[in-house]
């Protein structure tokens, strides 16, 4: 493993703000961070898995079809879109904020999926 993927796993593990999944040009799961797996659970009460779609995941949860149209966008034109979200969680009765990231993986000029980074900002807007 080389130094940079070291890196990267250390700060993903070590930071409960941010998670990140991948998907391929099929929208389903290759890998995904605990933390993603925690927060999605802690918000919808879902329980994503590798090889499973996102849209079989979120199906008839709000902003699906639009998030399909974004992640088309993301492969086709090969571009980052970052949006902020708000999300009640029933769980802990609150509602937090989140940003995220949907960026192309792009191998010899052809998209061959999509990284996602999501962080939780909800102190930073509180205390703005």
């Amino acid at each position: 493993m080389n130094t940079s993927v070291i890196i990267l796993n250390e700060i993903l593990k070590r930071n409960p703000e941010i998670s990140y999944f991948v998907m391929d040009t099929h929208f389903c799961y290759t890998e995904m961070s605990q933390s993603h797996r925690d927060r999605v659970y802690r918000i919808w009460g879902l329980e994503p898995k590798i090889g499973q779609s996102i849209f079989e995941v979120f199906e008839g949860k709000k902003g699906v079809i639009n998030l399909r149209s974004r992640l088309k966008k993301v492969l086709d034109l090969q571009e980052t879109i970052t949006q902020i979200e708000s999300r009640y969680t029933k769980n802990l009765n609150t509602i937090i904020f989140i940003e995220t990231s949907w960026i192309p993986l792009i191998e010899d000029g052809v998209s061959v999926g999509i990284l996602c980074l999501t962080k939780d900002i909800s102190q930073t807007i509180k205390h703005t």
